[in-house]
């Protein structure tokens, strides 16, 4: 194995002091080359590793992971994803321990392998992507944390994004469609509590497209509650696509939000998903 860079938020709320860290890295039997915390510097303390092919060792959230992967993807650095966030759905589907202790046990001996990835416009994700409802919910969230905490901001959000209940005209490769959201996923994303098939590979070289086909608050909620009780595939406001290349999503609105890996963005219209097959190393 290359060089081991070990990438932490020292400003985390659960944060692991660094003394506690290097401990563990020591008991895993783990030599770290260096720890780097997350910081306004980290792109430029990350340039040389990435461009050495080093290991990347990153404790975090999926946002976390999600803005590594956006350095690293299509290059030779290898991640290493742990678990230290709110989410963990990425580090959950790779088949790596929740326990930090285990996880580092296993990197001594791990092997590389290559994961799918997609591209909406210029920025990678792993996990899933969204158009509508979401993303305005997060932006919401995003005013609100600070001042009320991370929980109530994200019910407002949710409860405004329902009352301010907006529909989109979007077209995707010639399909026009009127929804107020649409998801898409990297590989079979895990929504097998909804009814859906769950995520049990990373390199299955297809992205699932969700969206939603209902124009109202009711036909919105209808759709929860068959999520919740595991119909949704049923309802014919629904539609699921199976999309192994490139899709377009062009619409009137010159930017949209759109939500990646748990992250928010305002991205600038036509957006194009692109499936990168494999473009990624992971432990």
């Amino acid at each position: 194995m290359k060089d081991i860079y070990f990438i932490y938020n020292p400003r985390s709320g659960s944060a692991i002091p660094l003394t506690e860290l290097k401990t563990r890295c020591k008991h895993a039997g783990l030599t770290i080359k260096k720890f780097i915390p997350i910081d306004d510097n980290l792109r430029r303390n990350l340039a040389r590793p990435i461009a050495g092919g080093s290991t990347l060792v990153v404790l975090g959230g999926d946002g976390t992971i999600n803005s590594i992967i956006n350095m690293i993807a299509g290059t030779q650095a290898v991640l290493a994803p742990l678990s230290g966030g709110t989410f963990n759905h990425f580090v959950g589907d790779a088949g790596i321990p929740q326990d930090l202790d285990e996880a580092l046990k296993r990197l001594k001996n791990a092997k590389t392998r290559r994961i799918d990835a997609v591209m909406a416009n210029d920025t990678y994700f792993v996990n899933n992507s969204l158009l509508g409802l979401y993303p305005y919910s997060l932006e919401v969230r995003g005013e609100l944390e600070g001042k009320y905490g991370k929980w109530p901001a994200a019910i407002v959000g949710v409860t405004k994004s329902f009352v301010n209940f907006h529909t989109y005209h979007i077209d995707i490769d010639g399909t026009k469609y009127r929804t107020p959201f649409v998801f898409v996923g990297n590989n079979n994303f895990g929504l097998e509590r909804l009814g859906l098939p769950g995520r049990t590979k990373l390199d299955g070289g297809v992205m699932c497209v969700y969206i939603a086909k209902t124009h109202t608050r009711l036909g919105v909620a209808q759709l929860f509650l068959r999520a919740l009780t595991g119909k949704l595939r049923d309802s014919e406001e629904f539609e699921e696509l199976k999309i192994t290349g490139k899709f377009t999503v062009t619409t009137k609105l010159r930017h949209l939000r759109v939500s990646h890996d748990g992250e928010l963005s305002r991205m600038k219209t036509p957006i194009i998903y692109i499936l990168k097959p494999k473009s990624l190393r992971i432990l």
